[in-house]
């Protein structure tokens, strides 16, 4: 799904809380693995030190450029397709080509 990113970002940053997750800016994705229920993202901090979490959903928000699709997606034959039909009222937005 194509978006304007600063709009979708500010929205979704509004939806998490403690309650449903975390964001943690200034990692950076080292390696991502999965097995039939979960996903494996071990993970870089801001102060250099490596972590691992493990959940059921990996969300990709990391730019048209970012690890998530480059170097785990799209070696998996997995790539975005555009949509001129795709519109998002909440946000308005429309994702046309």
């Amino acid at each position: 799904m194509c978006h304007k990113q600063p709009s979708l970002e500010k929205h979704l940053r509004k939806a998490i809380d403690s309650q449903y997750g975390e964001i943690r800016t200034g990692c950076t994705v080292a390696a991502i693995s999965e097995d039939k229920e979960h996903v494996l993202v071990e993970y870089e901090d801001v102060n250099k030190l490596s972590h691992k979490l493990r959940g059921r959903f990996l969300v990709g928000a990391d730019g048209k450029t970012g690890f998530v699709r480059k170097k785990y997606l799209e070696p998996r034959g997995v790539i975005m397709e555009k949509s001129s039909k795709c519109v998002c009222p909440e946000l308005r937005i429309s994702f046309a080509n």
